[in-house]
């Protein structure tokens, strides 16, 4: 993208910490938006996710390193969460590659209505 382009597709992936907001689908759609071919637009939109990802491990990792958390079920639920987020984005890259993102909609839409909901009903 020009940088014009790339400045939109940064307030794109800081708009997606917003709830209900997906960051890839945010990245990917603007990329799309913004002509980049669907497959580049899609791999555009996991190095983007980079520094966020390493900044969530830095930020949470701290936080697992200081205490006394059990360690059996920290790693089980990282190796569930890696396992089911592989599968996710290889369903996403075939919906990019075949030109149906608008499929994602689907999934991510009622998502993150539910998710919502959960944060309201949520006892504080």
């Amino acid at each position: 993208p020009t940088l014009a382009g790339a400045l939109l597709l940064g307030v794109a992936q800081g708009l997606a910490v917003l709830p209900g907001l997906s960051r890839s689908g945010t990245t990917i759609a603007v990329a799309l938006w913004l002509g980049v071919r669907p497959r580049r637009a899609f791999e555009l939109s996991m190095l983007m996710s980079v520094p966020a990802i390493l900044g969530a491990i830095v930020l949470e990792g701290r936080l697992a390193f200081g205490s006394a958390l059990p360690w059996v079920p920290l790693l089980l639920g990282a190796t569930v969460a890696l396992g089911t987020g592989i599968v996710a984005l290889r369903a996403l890259r075939g919906l990019v590659d075949r030109g149906h993102f608008g499929w994602f909609a689907f999934w991510a839409g009622p998502l993150a209505l539910a998710t919502m909901a959960m944060g309201l009903a949520w006892p504080r």
